[in-house]
């Protein structure tokens, strides 16, 4: 969290003077926004030696790969949608569209915050499932079955507050820009 991020900051410049810096790069973003730039920075680069696949991590696996059912893969597989060609995304899946999959309709409700409790897994929060499943929508009108509300002020691209040092902060914003 920022707090904690702060607190830290605090605790090393009073242990170890102010020639150290401890920020997060990824801060300022939506877990949607961060999905937007690696689906136009690196998803190409990356697609075939990346996972965020929770199951996929385990001391019996020696691959990466997706499972697939879990809210992880979901949650990845929804927010990479609106950036990512259909046919590339689902190739991580082994051809299957998470989206569409019935098995995982519960698991959209939960992450929308229509039915039941988020997931507790790293996923992004429920404002941030439902601006992609907007954008989702505009791509699959099958989904438009999800209703929900998004304030219509609601904007994935917002930066949030952050603590990396300006002329940083100016250097990655700078990158980040289409």
């Amino acid at each position: 969290s920022l707090e904690f991020e702060k607190d830290f900051q605090d605790y090393l410049n009073h242990n170890l003077g102010d020639n150290i810096r401890y920020y997060s790069f990824l801060r300022p973003f939506t877990e949607i926004r961060i999905a937007e730039l690696f689906a136009r920075l690196g998803f190409e680069k990356y697609r075939g030696v990346f996972s965020s696949c929770n199951r996929a991590f385990v001391h019996t696996s020696d691959s990466i790969f997706w499972c697939g059912h879990c809210p992880k893969c979901a949650f990845v597989f929804l927010a990479l949608t609106p950036f990512v060609e259909r046919e590339k995304l689902e190739s991580l899946w082994g051809g299957k569209n998470l989206l569409l999959d019935p098995a995982l309709e519960l698991t959209y409700l939960q992450l929308l915050g229509i039915e039941g409790d988020k997931p507790l897994e790293c996923v992004g929060e429920v404002k941030e499932s439902r601006a992609a499943m907007r954008l989702a929508q505009e791509i699959y009108p099958e989904l438009k079955k999800y209703q929900f509300e998004l304030p219509a002020d609601y904007n994935f691209r917002a930066l949030s507050p952050h603590s990396m040092p300006d002329e940083i902060a100016k250097i990655l914003l700078s990158a980040v820009q289409p």
